[in-house]
């Protein structure tokens, strides 16, 4: 699961790499990993995966606009 492509965690990264390289990306989701364990401890829940379409349900107006202008691209 560590390697997986899959991931809500993966998808993130891939997302801030593409705008502000690799490393940047990886403090930035040290960020995000801090604030999730911080959140379970405080919390006292356990840990529950976005998704990897987590993006797309959030916003689905901008995921129609992307895959169309990659349809006119194609």
């Amino acid at each position: 699961m560590s390697r997986s492509k899959t991931t809500y965690l993966a998808v993130k990264y891939r997302r801030i790499q593409s705008h502000v390289g690799a490393l940047r990306a990886v403090v930035a989701l040290q960020h995000t990993l801090l604030v999730i364990v911080w959140n379970m401890l405080h919390d006292g829940v356990a840990y529950d995966a976005l998704g990897v379409d987590h993006f797309d349900k959030t916003n689905s107006e901008r995921a129609k606009k992307r895959l169309q202008r990659r349809m006119v691209s194609l």
